[in-house]
């Protein structure tokens, strides 16, 4: 990748590059810092404070954080699921979701990943696409937000947006 951007630089020097990036709080120090030097304008979710890049020199990042509400929107459904949650079974997940199975609460897991946990297929209800993904939100009373990144760290997450702008009931775990 860093060889087409380049390229790119080459062969259209006046071209404006803009990147738009959510985990710097894991990948920064050997990934992205490296790739915001090809761009003219990097956009990122404030998971770091601004000071963390401007001591490395990097001054074209600018935070930004939003969701397209023409299409994440209200589809006005029946509630047809208790609680779900949308995402991968990262950091702690497995062991919350397992937790309120366990309860008796019904509730149900949608997206990549968890067909590697057998003893929750009842309630996996695997990978959606975008539109599924607004009917499933749309559908359900309790929608889930586990923000913690891949190292188990509070991390801040676009889905808060999504399921707001489907105006949607969301419970969220805590990130600063």
């Amino acid at each position: 990748m860093p060889e087409t951007l380049w390229e790119v630089r080459k062969i259209a020097p006046k071209t404006v590059m803009i990147n738009f990036y959510g985990d710097d709080d894991t990948v920064f120090d050997y990934y992205s810092r490296y790739y915001m030097l090809f761009f003219d304008y990097y956009l990122a979710v404030p998971q770091l404070p601004e000071e963390y890049y401007r001591k490395e020199g990097i001054k074209n990042v600018f935070f930004t954080a939003g969701v397209n509400i023409h299409h994440f929107r209200p589809l006005n459904r029946e509630k047809k699921y208790d609680v779900t949650f949308i995402g991968t079974p990262k950091a702690d997940r497995y062991e919350y979701i397992k937790f309120l199975r366990d309860q008796g609460i019904n509730v149900r897991v949608f997206g990549w990943g968890w067909h590697h946990y057998p003893e929750l297929k009842e309630i996996n209800g695997g990978a959606l696409s975008d539109q599924e993904f607004l009917e499933v939100t749309s559908e359900s009373k309790i929608n889930i937000c586990f923000t913690k990144n891949y190292e188990g760290k509070p991390h801040w997450k676009g889905r808060v947006f999504e399921i707001g702008a489907c105006k949607s009931f969301i419970l969220v775990e805590y990130s600063p």
